[in-house]
């Protein structure tokens, strides 16, 4: 196994209503050029959406994102993408600390200025809740291009921080 990508993301996020919230961002995403042989360097700003609803024990996340990207050396690239989650408690209706939970998600990547379809993501997993803010997931990913599909685990670990207003 070999490292091909790194992400480093960091959002500051407002709940705007029940349920739903917008963020904005920062990214650094060093990858691996194989053709090239080289690292390549990423940075993005992001804004998005966040709507979230229960639908009986299926937690469902919608999310909706504008990328402003600097790969290299290369100009500005804009990328849009709609990503669609749902979790599932294996034990009861809540996603709490020591309940595990199968997990699935489909996310769709638009360039604008470009060829339109960039890939898309396909992920099923297991995940497990480690406390009320850090959760775990081992998943399978199978990654669409134009040209090729790519299928590989992934280990994501999502931590919030909660912020309190007095």
């Amino acid at each position: 196994m070999e490292l091909q990508q790194a992400m480093f993301r960091l959002g500051v996020q407002r709940d705007v209503a029940p349920g739903a919230s917008v963020m904005l961002g920062y990214a650094q995403v060093p990858s691996f050029d194989a053709a090239a042989t080289t690292w390549v360097s990423e940075s993005r700003i992001f804004q998005q959406a966040l709507v979230k609803h229960r639908l009986n024990r299926l937690h469902l996340t919608h999310r909706f994102r504008l990328e402003e990207r600097w790969i290299s050396d290369q100009t500005l690239r804009l990328r849009l993408r709609y990503f669609a989650l749902v979790n599932v408690p294996l034990r009861g209706t809540e996603l709490r600390p020591g309940i595990p939970y199968v997990t699935a998600y489909n996310e769709f990547f638009v360039v604008p200025n470009g060829a339109m379809f960039d890939r898309n993501r396909l992920y099923v997993g297991f995940g497990y809740c480690l406390s009320p803010t850090l959760r775990a997931d081992l998943g399978l990913m199978a990654q669409t291009k134009l040209t090729s599909t790519q299928t590989q685990w992934n280990l994501i670990l999502h931590h919030s921080i909660p912020y309190r207003e007095k």
